[in-house]
């Protein structure tokens, strides 16, 4: 994988699975409409198949609905943190 720094760095890791694996599934948990549109936009030019979930207890629930090949969560969500 390519080796580069923060944010970047993650979506280059991204791209280079993504080239790797087709129907890559990644579970996005935000609560942030804002960050979901960004991180939406970054993720369909890639061609990922990308679940947004705006908060803990929904990504709970879609995971146990689902396998995803990444979670990326948001740190600091109002019914959980961490």
């Amino acid at each position: 994988m390519l080796q580069k720094a923060g944010f970047t760095g993650f979506f280059f890791d991204i791209l280079e699975a993504v080239k790797k694996q087709k129907n890559f599934k990644i579970l996005y948990v935000e609560d942030s409409e804002t960050n979901q549109l960004v991180m939406s936009a970054m993720m369909e030019r890639l061609g990922v198949n990308l679940a947004l979930a705006p908060s803990a207890k929904e990504g709970f629930d879609a995971l146990k609905a689902k396998a995803f090949d990444v979670i990326i969560t948001d740190i600091q969500m109002p019914e959980h943190s961490g």
